[in-house]
């Protein structure tokens, strides 16, 4: 018994009771005396027996569903917890390629930006593209080309630091954060990164090239500054014959 059949079994049994009660008191006419005090000890030991176990399986039924209904919500809440912790991943990582989204990159590359202010740090933003892309997609599918922007993304994060953010930009730009890199690191970091992307092996065998723009801060940016100066190092390098890194 749970629920509603739960309230009605326990409401029926206190009428019940309380209608017997009233019966035992106001109808003592149709009360039959006890012959002698054996009779009257035998009755009462049949009707506490009775009625302790009503009560016990009344309390055992009331425990177990209790038990029953904590566990149902235990399981609830953890497995709400596991959908929260999948909505907050989704919320800041794309889900083609698991890597940071462009609004979450913008909110590091913001607190970067407070951060150099204090500290006089400097950092690197890189504008990384995939040369001739839309020629991927259009030889081999979308599904490939799915596949080429995953195999990108995670060469790029295995050319990076833990704490540097790689975010997709949008369709095949992506954009790396490299914090706490003075001179040429940056550089440095984005021609490892386009090496070792010109040297995945794809199921066709035709390597795909990237070209990147690297720019690095300064005391007077702001987010769309830094980003714009590293657009255009993009489109210089793009402009020069791509698959090359320019700063």
């Amino acid at each position: 018994l749970r629920g509603r059949s739960f309230v009605i079994f326990i409401s029926t049994l206190m009428i019940f009771y309380l209608l017997l009660m009233m019966f035992g008191n106001t109808g003592t006419q149709f009360v039959v005396p006890y012959p002698d005090m054996g009779s009257r000890f035998i009755d009462l030991c049949v009707a506490v027996s009775l009625v302790s176990f009503v009560m016990a399986t009344v309390a055992y039924t009331a425990f177990t569903g209790y038990r029953q209904e904590k566990r149902i919500a235990y399981d609830l809440m953890l497995e709400l917890e596991k959908r929260n912790k999948e909505l907050e991943f989704l919320s800041v990582h794309d889900p083609l390629t698991e890597v940071f989204t462009r609004r979450y990159f913008f909110d590091r590359l913001q607190n970067e930006l407070d951060n150099a202010s204090d500290t006089e740090e400097n950092f690197h933003v890189l504008m990384i593209d995939l040369d001739f892309f839309k020629r991927v997609n259009d030889e081999y599918g979308h599904l490939y080309g799915d596949d080429v922007l995953r195999s990108v993304a995670c060469e790029i994060r295995n050319n990076i630091r833990d704490y540097d953010v790689l975010a997709r930009y949008g369709g095949e730009e992506f954009v790396v954060l490299v914090g706490h890199s003075p001179g040429e690191v940056g550089y440095e970091v984005a021609e490892n990164i386009r090496i070792n992307v010109g040297n995945i092996k794809y199921k066709h065998n035709k390597p795909v090239t990237v070209s990147i723009g690297v720019a690095i801060n300064n005391s007077e940016d702001s987010v769309e500054s830094i980003i714009q100066r590293a657009d255009e190092k993009l489109y210089e390098a793009k402009k020069n014959g791509r698959n090359r890194v320019m700063i």
